[in-house]
């Protein structure tokens, strides 16, 4: 039984002819080189469009800034070091964190509103992650942006530019662009999240690798949020949340926005070792709707397939199909599907039970889990349970294997459940080193 519709899939940009080297405007290797690139891009968007060449060497920049027909292009042997100066991603920009609009300190490489942009090649972009994941225990400009969302105050007042606030830059965020390309390269050591196009349409993301510590707090791979048409493929992460996710915007600020992440395939895509697999949500409420994610395998992971959310959240997962996956060791579980994320009461009436969220339509098709805590965990809510959920030749090993709990409408087909052992949980999100691998093994 399949949900999946199959829909026009994205295409790459294509580029004007110009090339362009940062060399050519100023840039010396182990020096800052951030008005370089902007020089290099400024004069390619305003010639029609090309490419600019990042070359072999070593090269320290602060943020980025794509424009329209920009291909920034890392040749083989670049290095770029992301300055851990605060002051050189200001002036804030706008953008998208846990699900609200606001403007921070600006993503390290970052679009807004642009056509017909890539990142390829075959360099390395280093975040110097190590000198942000502190932030983390901090974030008190990120309760602020909750309560400010939820209280509708105007986004141009919630402007969170000062190191205290604690709210960390993605790495990538690229924000309603359209004709998107994201190949080849390497990033090591993301502040946050890595690699997040938000409303964004026509995006390509494929042979590249994340290299991220298990215990770096919140360093999901590749987060697409309400974007349409997404194709991601052949991609390796490793690190310290989700290898891929996919989200809709968190409660008022998605209602109102009202865009879903829809039309996604995912295939070809493998960790060695994440805290989550392949995940859909929780921020959710302007819906996640027909996704294909297939191909994939995992080593050793908390969660290989997630779909979270909660009371309150409103919005809709649908028309998901998951095929041929493979997870050597699933710590947590293999498959959690839950609308209890976080264990939130479910007495809290200040919470409208209209605004409760709906997971339906999901199929999982030739799953094997050689062990994990917990192996096919399904939870919904009484009143507002999930439904019509297929499962096919799925074989897991686990300790529980099955739990099962308001759920309408579930079908096995050559389901094999063995007992096996508990796995030990992955170290807490307090990393305060740099990632131990060595970029020239990349």
């Amino acid at each position: 039984m399949k949900f999946f519709k199959p829909f026009e899939m994205p295409v790459p940009p294509v580029f004007n002819d110009l090339t362009v080297n940062i060399k050519d405007f100023g840039a010396k290797e182990n020096e800052k080189v951030t008005k370089a690139i902007k020089k290099a891009i400024e004069c390619v968007n305003e010639n029609g469009g090309g490419r600019v060449v990042i070359p072999k060497g070593r090269w320290i920049s602060g943020a980025i800034h794509l424009k329209d027909n920009v291909n920034l292009h890392l040749e083989d042997g670049a290095y770029v070091e992301f300055s851990k100066d605060f002051e050189d991603y200001l002036p804030a920009v706008y953008g998208i964190l846990n699900g609200a609009r606001l403007y921070s300190a600006s993503h390290f490489l970052y679009a807004l509103r642009c056509k017909n942009i890539a990142i390829t090649g075959s360099g390395i972009f280093d975040g110097n992650g190590d000198a942000w994941w502190y932030m983390k225990d901090m974030e008190s400009g990120l309760y602020d942006l909750a309560k400010c969302a939820k209280e509708g105050v105007p986004v141009e007042k919630r402007v969170y530019d000062k190191k205290e606030d604690g709210v960390r830059p993605r790495f990538l965020q690229f924000v309603e662009c359209e004709n998107v390309l994201i190949e080849g390269v390497t990033f090591k050591d993301s502040p946050s999240w890595t690699v997040h196009p938000a409303w964004c349409k026509n995006i390509i993301v494929r042979d590249i690798k994340i290299i991220n510590p298990l215990d770096a707090p919140n360093t999901d791979g590749i987060n697409l949020e309400s974007c349409k048409r997404g194709l991601v493929e052949r991609c390796e992460v490793s690190g310290g949340d989700d290898m891929v996710c996919l989200k809709a915007g968190k409660d008022e600020d998605a209602w109102e926005v009202g865009i879903p992440c829809e039309d996604i395939e995912v295939r070809d895509c493998h960790s060695k070792c994440s805290k989550g697999g392949l995940t859909i949500g929780s921020e959710m409420s302007a819906s996640v709707r027909n996704a294909y994610i297939h191909d994939c395998s995992f080593g050793r992971i908390s969660n290989g397939i997630r779909i979270k959310s909660m009371k309150g959240r409103r919005g809709v997962v649908e028309n998901i199909d998951y095929e041929n996956l493979y997870l050597d060791i699933g710590v947590d579980h293999a498959i959690s599907i839950t609308m209890k994320y976080n264990g939130e009461p479910l007495d809290d009436q200040s919470i409208p039970m209209e605004n409760m969220p709906a997971i339906r339509n999901i199929s999982v098709e030739n799953l094997v889990c050689n062990n994990s805590n917990k192996g096919i965990f399904l939870e919904g809510i009484k009143g507002y349970e999930m439904e019509n959920f297929y499962f096919k030749n799925v074989k897991v090993t686990s300790a529980n294997p099955i739990c099962i709990e308001n759920v309408k409408n579930v079908n096995f087909e050559g389901l094999k459940l063995q007992i096996g052992s508990e796995q030990e949980k992955f170290p807490r999100n307090r990393f305060r080193g740099k990632s131990p691998i060595n970029p020239k093994e990349v």
